[in-house]
């Protein structure tokens, strides 16, 4: 329908002061509440399609991920991952129903409530098998049809694993395109210049807390 919108793309700025306005809970992980709501993520991302292309937001199907895209066309199965979710959806597994782990109150004081009808019903965690490739996709890969494909995430948080910075006081600092600062807490906790704690969103029973500066790297390289 259109091209995607990375990461990156800062076309949601605006949105993401709406989002902030709203106040709702599901705000903590914003600096505790007090923002701000990165253009990055998926709420301000799509509030920005409905408002400056609502013609596409009525004819998506399915509003999700890239990983969740290219998931689909290997398997066939729609599913998101617990970690884009957790970190960028406002979504806490943490929740005991459906209305409480995806954010009803936030969408529906945004009059988005019909995005949650256009996400991936289902929420994998990491490393859980999606599907087997499909005819079409093993052939087009040259690999053999039925060959696993796993649930994945963000770059960065994959990273962490990577780093084995797994357990509660470990930090991790990634760097790239962007600056991440990425750590393993011991319970819950908010505040004031952070993000998270994101619950679940690395591995069961994991409060992940997130700091750093965008598209530094990027800048750097540029600048050079």
């Amino acid at each position: 329908l259109i091209p995607c919108l990375l990461w990156m793309d800062m076309r949601s700025a605006p949105q993401t002061e709406q989002v902030l306005a709203t106040g709702d809970p599901v705000l903590k992980v914003n600096s505790g509440g007090s923002g701000p709501v990165s253009a990055e993520w998926m709420v301000p991302k799509a509030l920005w399609i409905k408002q400056n292309r609502p013609d596409v937001f009525e004819k998506a199907t399915y509003i999700c991920e890239y990983q969740d895209y290219l998931n689909f066309k290997l398997t066939g199965r729609m599913c998101a991952s617990i970690n884009n979710v957790s970190v960028r959806w406002h979504y806490s597994a943490s929740g005991s129903t459906p209305e409480e782990r995806w954010p009803t109150s936030l969408l529906k004081s945004l009059d988005l409530s019909e995005l949650l009808k256009k996400w991936p019903k289902e929420v994998l965690p990491l490393g859980e098998r999606v599907g087997g490739l499909t005819p079409e996709a093993a052939a087009h890969l040259g690999l053999p049809p039925g060959v696993p494909v796993a649930q994945g995430g963000a770059d960065a948080f994959i990273g962490m694993l990577g780093l084995g910075v797994t357990e509660a006081g470990q930090l991790a600092l990634i760097t790239g395109s962007s600056h991440l600062l990425l750590g393993v807490a011991p319970s819950p906790v908010h505040g004031k210049g952070i993000f998270g704690t994101y619950v679940d969103a690395l591995l069961p029973g994991t409060h992940v807390i997130e700091g750093g500066q965008t598209s530094t790297g990027s800048i750097l390289n540029w600048f050079k």
